[in-house]
Protein backbone atom coordinates (compact mmCIF):
# COMPACT_ATOMS: atom_id res chain seq x y z
CA UNK A 1 0.00 0.00 0.00
CA UNK A 2 1.28 3.16 -0.94
CA UNK A 3 1.77 5.99 2.17
CA UNK A 4 1.55 8.80 -0.41
CA UNK A 5 -2.01 11.15 -0.55
CA UNK A 6 -3.37 11.32 -3.57
CA UNK A 7 -1.94 15.03 -3.81
CA UNK A 8 1.32 14.35 -2.95
CA UNK A 9 1.07 11.29 -5.65
CA UNK A 10 -0.16 13.91 -8.56
CA UNK A 11 1.87 17.00 -7.39
CA UNK A 12 5.24 13.81 -7.22
CA UNK A 13 3.99 12.94 -10.94
CA UNK A 14 4.24 16.80 -12.31
CA UNK A 15 7.44 16.58 -10.64
CA UNK A 16 8.44 13.68 -12.77
CA UNK A 17 6.54 15.19 -15.68
CA UNK A 18 8.30 18.76 -15.68
CA UNK A 19 11.77 16.94 -15.29
CA UNK A 20 10.74 14.61 -18.35
CA UNK A 21 9.81 17.25 -19.98
CA UNK A 22 13.07 19.26 -19.17
CA UNK A 23 15.06 16.27 -19.92
CA UNK A 24 14.02 15.88 -23.53
CA UNK A 25 13.16 12.33 -22.75
CA UNK A 26 11.22 9.95 -20.35
CA UNK A 27 13.00 9.16 -16.76
CA UNK A 28 11.10 6.45 -16.55
CA UNK A 29 11.25 2.96 -17.64
CA UNK A 30 7.86 1.50 -18.65
CA UNK A 31 6.47 -1.00 -16.26
CA UNK A 32 6.81 -4.70 -17.47
CA UNK A 33 4.46 -6.49 -15.59
CA UNK A 34 1.23 -5.04 -16.83
CA UNK A 35 2.33 -5.87 -20.73
CA UNK A 36 3.57 -9.34 -19.43
CA UNK A 37 0.35 -9.85 -17.84
CA UNK A 38 -1.75 -8.77 -21.03
CA UNK A 39 0.59 -10.58 -23.35
CA UNK A 40 0.14 -13.99 -21.21
CA UNK A 41 -4.03 -13.21 -21.22
CA UNK A 42 -3.99 -12.42 -25.03
CA UNK A 43 -2.46 -15.61 -25.90
CA UNK A 44 -4.29 -17.90 -23.94
CA UNK A 45 -7.28 -16.16 -24.76
CA UNK A 46 -6.32 -17.02 -28.64
CA UNK A 47 -5.27 -20.29 -27.68
CA UNK A 48 -8.96 -21.00 -26.02
CA UNK A 49 -10.73 -19.18 -28.95
CA UNK A 50 -8.73 -21.77 -31.41
CA UNK A 51 -9.72 -24.63 -30.32
CA UNK A 52 -12.83 -24.00 -29.09
CA UNK A 53 -13.46 -23.19 -32.76
CA UNK A 54 -11.77 -26.76 -33.74
CA UNK A 55 -13.91 -28.69 -31.48
CA UNK A 56 -17.10 -26.50 -33.08
CA UNK A 57 -16.36 -27.61 -36.80
CA UNK A 58 -15.23 -31.11 -36.27
CA UNK A 59 -18.90 -31.70 -33.85
CA UNK A 60 -20.23 -29.81 -37.11
CA UNK A 61 -18.43 -31.62 -39.23
CA UNK A 62 -19.10 -34.97 -37.60
CA UNK A 63 -22.86 -34.41 -37.72
CA UNK A 64 -22.69 -34.01 -40.72
CA UNK A 65 -21.00 -36.68 -42.15
CA UNK A 66 -22.93 -38.91 -39.98
CA UNK A 67 -26.70 -38.12 -41.17
CA UNK A 68 -28.36 -40.25 -43.28
CA UNK A 69 -29.15 -38.44 -46.23
CA UNK A 70 -30.71 -39.73 -48.92
CA UNK A 71 -32.21 -37.65 -52.27
CA UNK A 72 -34.43 -35.23 -51.95
CA UNK A 73 -38.35 -36.26 -53.28
CA UNK A 74 -37.73 -33.96 -55.92
CA UNK A 75 -34.08 -34.84 -56.86
CA UNK A 76 -34.69 -37.91 -58.94
CA UNK A 77 -37.61 -36.48 -61.04
CA UNK A 78 -35.28 -33.85 -62.36
CA UNK A 79 -32.20 -36.15 -63.79
CA UNK A 80 -30.53 -33.44 -66.35
CA UNK A 81 -30.44 -29.71 -65.58
CA UNK A 82 -33.11 -27.38 -67.68
CA UNK A 83 -31.05 -25.73 -70.52
CA UNK A 84 -28.56 -24.22 -70.79
CA UNK A 85 -26.14 -25.99 -69.12
CA UNK A 86 -22.58 -26.31 -69.45
CA UNK A 87 -20.19 -27.85 -71.85
CA UNK A 88 -18.74 -30.97 -70.85
CA UNK A 89 -16.09 -30.86 -73.30
CA UNK A 90 -15.71 -27.13 -74.44
CA UNK A 91 -12.69 -27.38 -76.54
CA UNK A 92 -14.15 -30.55 -78.71
CA UNK A 93 -17.64 -29.01 -78.75
CA UNK A 94 -16.28 -25.81 -79.95
CA UNK A 95 -13.55 -27.89 -82.56
CA UNK A 96 -16.67 -30.03 -83.83
CA UNK A 97 -18.78 -26.55 -84.75
CA UNK A 98 -16.09 -24.87 -85.99
CA UNK A 99 -15.55 -27.70 -88.25
CA UNK A 100 -19.12 -27.56 -88.91
CA UNK A 101 -19.12 -24.11 -90.01
CA UNK A 102 -16.08 -24.21 -92.14
CA UNK A 103 -17.76 -27.25 -94.35
CA UNK A 104 -20.71 -25.12 -94.50
CA UNK A 105 -18.89 -22.57 -95.86
CA UNK A 106 -16.46 -23.89 -98.19
CA UNK A 107 -19.00 -25.87 -100.86
CA UNK A 108 -21.07 -25.33 -103.65
CA UNK A 109 -24.85 -26.17 -103.29
CA UNK A 110 -28.15 -24.86 -104.40
CA UNK A 111 -30.29 -22.65 -102.21
CA UNK A 112 -33.05 -22.13 -105.35
CA UNK A 113 -33.07 -24.34 -107.81
CA UNK A 114 -35.78 -22.43 -109.71
CA UNK A 115 -34.23 -19.06 -109.47
CA UNK A 116 -30.41 -20.25 -109.84
CA UNK A 117 -29.69 -18.84 -106.62
CA UNK A 118 -26.02 -21.06 -105.33
CA UNK A 119 -23.77 -20.95 -102.34
CA UNK A 120 -20.35 -20.00 -102.85
CA UNK A 121 -17.28 -20.76 -100.87
CA UNK A 122 -16.03 -17.41 -99.49
CA UNK A 123 -13.02 -17.44 -101.41
CA UNK A 124 -14.41 -18.10 -104.64
CA UNK A 125 -17.32 -15.52 -103.91
CA UNK A 126 -14.39 -12.98 -102.82
CA UNK A 127 -12.90 -13.21 -105.94
CA UNK A 128 -16.13 -12.90 -108.30
CA UNK A 129 -16.62 -9.83 -106.05
CA UNK A 130 -13.01 -8.23 -106.68
CA UNK A 131 -13.54 -9.01 -110.27
CA UNK A 132 -17.41 -7.99 -111.26
CA UNK A 133 -18.27 -5.72 -108.61
CA UNK A 134 -20.95 -5.32 -105.58
CA UNK A 135 -24.29 -6.22 -107.28
CA UNK A 136 -26.57 -3.23 -107.24
CA UNK A 137 -29.83 -2.19 -108.51
CA UNK A 138 -30.55 -0.01 -111.39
Amino acid sequence: MSTHSPTTHSASHAGAHAAAVAAGYEKEDPKVQPIVIFTVLLTISLVVTFYGMKWTNDAYMHAETSKDAGLHPLAAAQAEPPAPRLQAQPNAEWKSFKAEQDAAVSRYRWIDRSNGVVQLPVERALELVSERGLPHRK
